[in-house]
């Protein structure tokens, strides 16, 4: 899997990213806002572990086009510049 780091934390991903099918708050616009054609923001996640074996959910937001979604999942970057932000499990 890829090794990434977040504020300091290396991590490991120890899963594929998927959509997480969170509602996103204000600021974003969320699938069920958004008509065909338009622009709006989703959520993905995967499990990762650090150094030390602690357990995190690591979380990416990406734009999409209602309508337009053939991009396969592994298309996007999930790349440690692209990481909205993680949790501790």
């Amino acid at each position: 899997m890829s090794d990434l780091t977040y504020n300091g934390i290396n991590l490991t991903l120890t899963s594929d990213a998927d959509y997480s099918n969170r509602l996103l708050p204000g600021g974003y616009v969320n699938y069920h806002e958004a008509s065909a054609g338009e622009a709006y923001d989703f959520e993905m996640q995967a499990t990762a572990t650090d150094e030390a074996g602690n357990s995190y959910l690591v979380y990416w937001i990406y734009e999409g086009v209602k309508g337009d979604d053939d991009r396969p999942l592994d298309w996007y970057d999930y790349s440690s510049d692209e990481i909205d932000r993680i949790e501790v499990q």
